[in-house]
């Protein structure tokens, strides 16, 4: 064999093997914005519950969330002052069980004593075939899926399962308010 085949044969083998190699999928939910203990008081005080990584969505939902602008976020956790607007807390979308069995539940993360946080169901937990992303919205006026426009104070978190829809979480009164939200 001369150099030139030995060459393009090792170049052929490189090629084969770099092509069946996936490149590690970053994990945005191991590292700040998201406080230090969020994730473990969440394991601590649901156990058996887990916040969605990118590793739980679907390929193509995936594919979706790492085109979109909250690329680098964690699609599990967001912050925001989503209670009142001096104190921010955390959305988590927590999933439990595994395929075919899932459930899936939104949870307000607040800082407590001694570092700790603690939890408030803002959806309860339901059946779900794939688990929900959740982002924020800022203050401000949001058309919803049956046309109405609905103004809001503080933050609002939005549940999306890709691809199907998206819930619009605005606290009112001393609770979530979910509307259907059309984006």
């Amino acid at each position: 064999m001369d150099s030139r085949s030995l060459v393009l044969l090792v170049v052929a083998l490189w090629a084969t093997a770099a092509r069946g190699q996936e490149s590690p999928l970053p994990d945005a939910c191991a590292s700040p914005p998201i406080p230090p203990g969020l994730l473990g008081n969440l394991a601590d005080s649901y156990p058996g519950w887990t916040a969605v990584r990118l590793t739980d969505l679907e390929p193509d939902d995936r594919e979706l969330w790492l085109k979109s602008s909250r690329a680098t976020q964690c699609p599990g956790v967001v912050s925001g002052r989503f209670v009142s607007a001096q104190t921010p807390a955390w959305a988590v979308v927590a999933v439990s069980g595994g395929s075919g069995n899932q459930r899936v539940m939104v949870l307000l993360g607040q800082p407590g004593a001694k570092g700790r946080f603690s939890f408030r169901t803002a959806l309860a937990p339901e059946s779900a075939v794939r688990p929900a992303v959740v982002w924020a919205l800022p203050p401000g006026e949001y058309r919803m899926a049956d046309g109405r426009l609905v103004k809001t104070k503080l933050d609002s978190i939005v549940v999306e399962h890709i691809e199907a829809g998206a819930l619009l979480l605005v606290w009112k009164q001393g609770r979530f308010d979910r509307l259907v939200y059309s984006q």
